[in-house]
């Protein structure tokens, strides 16, 4: 799951967990004359700044939410994909869920399993349900084909029947948690519709998945903070900012959901193949890609898959970049850029 938020900070987006936002918009001869809409949704903040030719769209950018909510909100007794996690066999879907369940399921094949989103009972049993509660830690941890039967997402699929769409479970405790993905493909969502308006220029972003084309209101690409993976909720300081232009960025990192029990930290990643919460050095993990839901599901996946198999993957795949961040010797940190995104990065000094 990725970092939430996102803030301003003079010229970049700092990428926090759960910061207000802040907006300046200029309006100067030498800058570019932006429309900003920010404000709460999906159970976090959003911030969408875009050429003020494409005119007000707040209540089209409203629409996109309702039904993203309405089809993959796991805080709405009445979505669809509740409705689909509480029945036996499955139920009806929208357009909206089936295309997030099918981009989900390649996803899923391309990482061979680390981007499950099938692996929602055991998020519950290790205690990081979204709908909330006390965290309780799983006292018997299922192995085998025990674990496996419980989250196989493959036995999850899609069907359409008198041109009605189906999602169909092979048994009834299969549940699906999109939360991986949601946030990313609801930004594409709002570009697309910024696309169709005529907009070159703009930055969306919603719970800290960001995407952004042309320039910011001073004519220049749009400079996005990234966050120092330190467990101080109260410290938030930049470890490097990125030049972003016509691309798209997520984040995802275990320093700052996690809960410590019996001495023990679980953080909220948890492992498809072992049914436990990740186990590595991966701290941070910034992906870069075309599309924001394809980057939001492989950062999740990444730090299913740590830093090896991670360089491994990105060897098969030409259409992401990374930036890694990890914990070294002493508290130190080790980082890693991939040859993408080396020249749009800057490090920031302490």
């Amino acid at each position: 799951m990725s970092l939430s938020v996102c803030k301003i900070i003079r010229e970049w987006f700092f990428i926090p967990w759960s910061l207000p936002l802040f907006f300046w918009n200029c309006s100067a001869p030498d800058t570019l004359p932006m429309h900003t809409l920010s404000g709460y949704a999906q159970g976090t903040t959003f911030q969408i700044t875009y050429d003020s030719s494409a005119g007000m769209l707040q209540g089209e950018v409203e629409k996109i939410f309702n039904a993203m909510d309405r089809a993959c909100s796991l805080y709405d007794s009445n979505s669809v994909i509740v409705r689909f996690n509480n029945a036996r066999e499955g139920v009806e879907v929208d357009t909206l869920f089936a295309s997030v369940f099918l981009l989900s399921k390649k996803i899923f094949e391309e990482t061979r399993g680390a981007f499950n989103p099938a692996v929602f009972p055991l998020v519950k049993l290790w205690g990081f349900d979204p709908a909330g509660g006390p965290p309780t830690m799983l006292r018997s941890i299922p192995g085998g084909d025990s674990l496996a039967q419980l989250i196989r997402f493959e036995d999850i699929r899609l069907d359409t029947l008198e041109g009605k769409i189906y999602c169909l479970k092979a048994r009834p405790g299969l549940q699906l948690d999109f939360n991986g993905i949601a946030q990313g493909y609801t930004v594409d969502l709002i570009c697309g519709l910024l696309d169709a308006r005529g907009a070159h220029n703009y930055l969306v972003e919603v719970g800290g998945e960001i995407r952004a084309r042309g320039l910011n209101t001073k004519k220049k690409p749009w400079r996005v903070g990234i966050e120092k993976p330190t467990d101080n909720n109260l410290e938030r300081n930049l470890y490097a900012v990125v030049n972003l232009s016509d691309m798209a960025l997520a984040t995802s990192g275990n320093y700052r959901k996690f809960y410590i029990k019996d001495g023990l930290r679980y953080s909220h990643t948890i492992n498809p193949f072992t049914g436990r919460p990740v186990e590595h050095n991966l701290l941070s993990i910034s992906v870069f890609s075309g599309s924001c839901a394809r980057a939001d599901a492989l950062a999740t996946a990444f730090m299913v898959m740590g830093n090896t198999q991670t360089l491994d993957w990105l060897k098969k795949y030409n259409d992401a970049e990374v930036f890694m961040i990890s914990s070294g010797y002493q508290e130190a940190y080790i980082t890693y850029a991939s040859e993408g995104i080396k020249p749009r990065l800057e490090a920031v000094r302490d």
